[in-house]
């Protein structure tokens, strides 16, 4: 089945994720509102104790965000994982199988990765380029061996459903953190608990209901937000694309 680019109408082989003819991605993913890191302070932040930027090549790239996904999950997978998995059944929530739990996480994490490098390198399309080879990494390594053989081409598009979610919800997260006017209280708890809701839903396949549930599930994903930032996000830093 061709893939029609919605740019200039041209017809791709199956699995392609650039238009052959004018190079448009053909998987959309949503940028996140903010362009720099909203969690430290709008001055320019000082880089001249970094020294002079690397040029990152896709192969570097790749590696780096992947080493850094591994490495969160290997550290925290019996740590703070476990804990969070107890804090929400002592709260009320269901029992969450594991692998299902770790599933939702590398998602999550890869959507961190990807809003860390494009409030670093503010390039879209350059980014959306680099971005689609360490999605063929992660398929690789992760979801068509040790999560049941995913079809690449069908998992790319529930990926993209995926990020931009979780986009969706950073963007309203975000108006609280800038303190953007808000219309009422209850939309301001809404938008401060947007994150949270959003893997609650990805995780049960339903819409979480309950204030101490979605407590829990916002207090953890947006403390996992900022330390992508000082993790990933200062690491970027030192390059460009």
């Amino acid at each position: 089945m061709k893939i029609k680019c919605p740019l200039c109408g041209f017809e791709n082989e199956k699995g392609s994720k650039f238009c052959k003819n004018c190079n448009e991605p053909l998987v959309k993913f949503k940028i996140p509102n903010a362009i720099e890191n909203p969690y430290t302070k709008k001055e320019k932040p000082d880089t001249s104790s970094l020294g002079p930027k690397e040029m990152l090549d896709i192969e570097t790239f790749c590696n780096t965000l992947i080493d850094w996904v591994v490495a969160n999950i290997k550290i925290k997978r019996k740590g703070l994982f476990q804990s969070f998995l107890k804090d929400i059944e002592e709260f009320g929530a269901d029992r969450v199988v594991e692998n299902q739990f770790f599933v939702e996480i590398i998602y999550f994490y890869m959507w961190l990765a990807y809003t860390s490098c494009v409030n670093t390198f503010q390039n879209k399309n350059k980014v959306n380029d680099y971005f689609s080879h360490f999605i063929d990494k992660m398929h690789g390594l992760f979801f068509k061996i040790e999560f049941g053989g995913y079809e690449k081409e069908g998992w790319i598009k529930y990926l993209a459903k995926k990020i931009n979610g979780y986009t969706n919800a950073y963007n309203l997260l975000l108006k609280v953190i800038k303190g953007d006017s808000i219309s009422n209280k209850s939309s301001l708890v809404f938008n401060q608990s947007s994150l949270g809701r959003e893997f609650y839903k990805n995780l049960y396949g339903r819409e979480g209901l309950g204030a101490f549930k979605i407590y829990v599930f916002t207090t953890f994903v947006n403390e996992e937000l900022k330390a992508s930032f000082k993790t990933l996000g200062k690491l970027l830093m030192r390059y460009e694309i």
